[in-house]
């Protein structure tokens, strides 16, 4: 079950702000891996089928939900320390 974040007027005002920088990540991916582009909008593509059936809090969040991408990491107002990643 979805958190009714994006669910909520201040998560669908969030969703609507990221609307192009969704594109262009989802863009970005399906020219540097294609693979895992189609294999991320099949993923997509049958959440929304189930959540249609399932859970209409979720069908609704992802009718916001404008990216391949099926989570997203954010750090809002807070200080990280410097990281060097050496495999990288």
């Amino acid at each position: 079950m979805v958190s009714a974040g994006l669910a909520t007027p201040a998560g669908k005002e969030w969703g609507k702000n990221i609307c192009l920088p969704s594109a262009l990540l989802s863009g970005a991916l399906s020219i540097m891996h294609p693979p895992l582009y189609h294999a991320s909008l099949e993923a997509r593509q049958r959440l929304d089928v189930w959540s249609m059936e399932n859970d209409p809090v979720m069908q609704e969040a992802l009718g916001h939900w404008l990216t391949v991408y099926t989570n997203l990491s954010l750090i809002s107002n807070q200080k990280t320390p410097l990281h060097c990643d050496l495999q990288s």
